[in-house]
């Protein structure tokens, strides 16, 4: 027959093994049930959380590499848990998570820069890979980095540095950017190849801060054939009726 004994707490009558083991006690059970003795260390936990963060914390200071090997331990064990567990926390707090990120930056400002530093250094391979076949299988992507390039190249061969973002510069978004550039008479495409990004009024002409900022703006670019840019237009003025003959003649 299955032993049994009353809890103290809820007063049911339970099996033995319902009961956590003591070593104090004769019958070598805690007096209280274990869903009761649950309940009470939720309903503790719960009217004490500032007493429990201070003794957690005092008891990490003094515990370091014991926790930590311990969570490792338990990581390893239980990868599947811990993701799922992970990605469950960040469904539910995506704002939360937004805005502490967005604080510690805004706190930590040297040492967000100092840690992309050492992860730029530490992984400079994987990055030089990860764009070369970005910008070989994107093209906004592409057009995105050659607009910074271009626009900060301008800058640098004029002595000034650029303070202002490439898309603030240019006056629009890249998607808005790349729908200005496809949309010519000629059926060019940034996804094509062979092509330069071409400043219709040149910046050569710009003598001043504020003219080379209205040079760089999306409506003065387009797409044209790198032949014809690098080597006859140069740094001439857009010239359609001339470049019409030549695109007959090379098409």
């Amino acid at each position: 027959m299955t032993k049994k004994k009353v809890c103290t707490k809820c007063k049911i009558e339970k099996p033995l093994d319902k009961f956590h083991n003591s070593k104090s006690s004769k019958d070598g059970k805690k007096s209280a049930c274990k869903v009761c003795r649950t309940s009470d260390s939720k309903e503790y936990q719960k009217n004490n959380k500032e007493k429990r963060m201070v003794y957690a914390k005092g008891y990490y200071q003094k515990n370091k590499e014991y926790v930590k090997a311990k969570v490792n331990e338990y990581r390893k064990d239980n990868i599947e848990i811990v993701k799922k567990r992970k990605k469950k926390y960040r469904e539910e707090n995506s704002e939360k998570i937004k805005l502490d990120k967005k604080k510690y930056r805004e706190e930590n400002p040297e040492k967000v820069r100092e840690s992309i530093k050492a992860w730029r250094i530490l992984n400079s391979d994987y990055i030089k890979k990860f764009l070369k076949n970005k910008r070989l299988e994107d093209p906004l992507f592409r057009l995105m980095c050659n607009t910074r390039g271009c626009i900060k190249k301008s800058y640098n061969n004029k002595g000034w540095s650029k303070t202002s973002k490439s898309q603030e510069i240019l006056g629009c978004d890249f998607k808005t950017f790349e729908q200005h550039l496809n949309n010519n008479l000629y059926g060019f495409t940034i996804e094509d190849t062979g092509l330069d990004l071409d400043h219709i009024i040149p910046l050569t002409t710009a003598t001043t801060e504020e003219e080379l900022l209205a040079l760089n703006h999306y409506t003065n670019f387009q797409l044209l054939p790198s032949e014809y840019n690098r080597h006859i237009k140069i740094d001439k003025p857009w010239d359609r009726e001339h470049f019409e003959s030549w695109l007959k003649i090379n098409s």
